[in-house]
């Protein structure tokens, strides 16, 4: 029995200690042997600080120390404290292997001992490591997607030269502002703004300058009117602003002067001086018109008016 004993300690796939209350090896099994080289009888009976260097640092000593006198259980985790049994072979190979140790009292004929049990954990350590770079990796990529996803919806939506809505987000807005306007009682206010002289620029200067005064006038725009304010650019040369919650034409046309006010003065294009102006239509939902497209229109037709009558201005069809 003692013999089949011996074997199956041996064929653990563990390292093996039983160490005494005068701190010698009591038991050294085959996994020891194999890792490091010293037999069972080249152990046995020898201090335990002697044939596994461990035990010679005091935190560790201390440990053996609490099993033996106190009966107090520890664990040690090979991811803190890498290696505790060294191979003999043991070089540079052995500075990624892990080792996990358990230290617990065991009670024969009225003496307490020390197991001391030694676990290889590089494996389990290296997959770990693999699975938290691979989800590392998937984290990365997850946010590369979805900023691929943010930016392909951004410019879905947004006008790339200015920045600005695009015209179908500008639909979206103001279809959900007229019904918010329908719950609550109020109106909302489309400008539509068209650049005077903006064709003699492009002439002049060529599109790039164009292009710049575009962006310009855009900038200018958007700091001109309140942050709840909805700015995009319809085409070409053509801008509208939604004002949401407004009371009466009033409250547009001051903001269409404003936006007037803005326009009227000196843009630098790269070294180049222009002037312009702008034409701006207003209609009013529902007052003006009851959908969308007859909203635009009704703005659009103030607009047109406006440069019929000497554009910079602000016009409104009702007033006609």
């Amino acid at each position: 029995m003692q013999s089949l004993f011996n074997c199956l300690l041996d064929s653990l796939a563990q390292g093996i200690i039983l160490v005494d209350k005068e701190y010698q090896v009591v038991v050294w099994n085959g996994w020891m042997e194999r890792l490091t080289g010293l037999s069972k009888a080249e152990a046995v009976g020898k201090p335990v600080a002697e044939v596994c260097s461990c035990f010679a640092e005091p935190q560790f000593q201390r440990r053996l120390t609490d099993t033996v006198e106190n009966g107090q259980n520890c664990f040690f985790a090979g991811i803190l404290h890498k290696t505790f049994v060294m191979a003999r072979d043991s070089g540079n190979s052995q500075e990624a292997k892990r080792q996990n140790m358990q230290i617990e009292p065991v009670y024969y004929q009225d003496e307490t001992f020390a197991l001391i049990q030694i676990t290889d954990v590089t494996v389990q350590h290296r997959r770990i490591r693999c699975l938290q770079n691979l989800i590392k990796e998937l984290e990365i990529n997850v946010q590369a997607v979805k900023e691929a996803e943010e930016s392909a919806r951004h410019k879905a939506l947004h006008d790339p030269l200015t920045g600005l809505y695009n015209r179908y987000l500008f639909y979206d807005h103001l279809e959900y502002l007229m019904a918010k306007a329908n719950r609550e009682g109020c109106q909302v206010a489309v400008l539509f703004i068209d650049l005077d002289g903006f064709k003699a620029v492009n002439d002049t200067y060529g599109h790039i300058m164009g292009d710049v005064l575009l962006k310009e006038f855009a900038a200018r725009l958007k700091q001109t009117v309140r942050q709840t304010d909805i700015v995009a650019r319809f085409g070409g040369d053509e801008f509208i602003v939604i004002l949401p919650m407004v009371r009466d034409l009033s409250e547009a046309d001051y903001v269409g002067q404003k936006v007037r006010k803005a326009v009227d003065g000196e843009f630098d294009l790269h070294g180049k001086t222009v002037s312009i102006t702008a034409s701006i239509g207003i209609s009013l939902y529902p007052s003006d018109a009851g959908n969308v497209e007859d909203l635009l229109n009704k703005a659009d037709r103030a607009m047109y008016l406006d440069k019929k009558f000497g554009k910079n201005h602000n016009h409104n069809l009702i007033e006609k």
